[in-house]
């Protein structure tokens, strides 16, 4: 799977705003490689499961494709 963009799950009572979005890249440029830092961030509420509740890497990578991403 191309991973073309990171989708987050907030904890409850975080709010999806650009300030959020501003403190998840400042982390994540002072914590990871900045070649591997995604360039598109995604909010969800949840994230789909598979039976045995790992995280569905299909259905997101499905869904990614019907955006057109």
């Amino acid at each position: 799977m191309r991973a073309h963009g990171a989708f987050v799950v907030l904890k409850p009572g975080v709010k999806p705003t650009d300030e959020t979005l501003a403190a998840i890249l400042t982390y994540c440029e002072k914590h990871i490689a900045k070649y591997a830092i995604h360039k598109k961030l995604e909010f969800r509420t949840v994230l789909p499961k598979t039976l045995v509740g790992k995280v569905a890497y299909r259905e997101l990578e499905e869904e990614m494709k019907k955006k057109g991403a």
